[in-house]
């Protein structure tokens, strides 16, 4: 089966404090699924697995063990989806829109 997904960058005014930033969202256009994965960073580390966020009910799926970066994370997660839903990201980029 093919998957059609897209990338699409977030901007920093979407991440939460102490050296945590949501860098972009890994968007599933074919087939049409209900979840983004969001990668993100923590002291400028990019972390292996993203968070899976639930696009329907606006939270996240997965949690993080500092505290103040899950509270960071639950607070975006509306916002994160809002972002997406709206268009902002614009078209498809160069680097995204691959089958695999």
């Amino acid at each position: 089966m093919d998957v059609l997904t897209r990338t699409v960058k977030l901007p920093s005014i979407l991440s939460g404090s102490g050296g945590f930033l949501f860098v972009h969202a890994i968007v599933f256009d074919e087939p049409r699924l209900p979840f983004a994965i969001v990668k993100y960073t923590v002291a400028g580390r990019e972390e292996k697995l993203g968070l899976r966020l639930d696009l329907d009910k606006q939270v996240f799926l997965d949690h993080l063990e500092d505290s103040t970066a899950e509270k960071a994370a639950r607070e975006a997660a509306p916002r994160i989806v809002t972002y997406l839903a709206e268009g902002v990201a614009g078209a498809r980029s160069a680097t995204s829109g691959g089958r695999s």
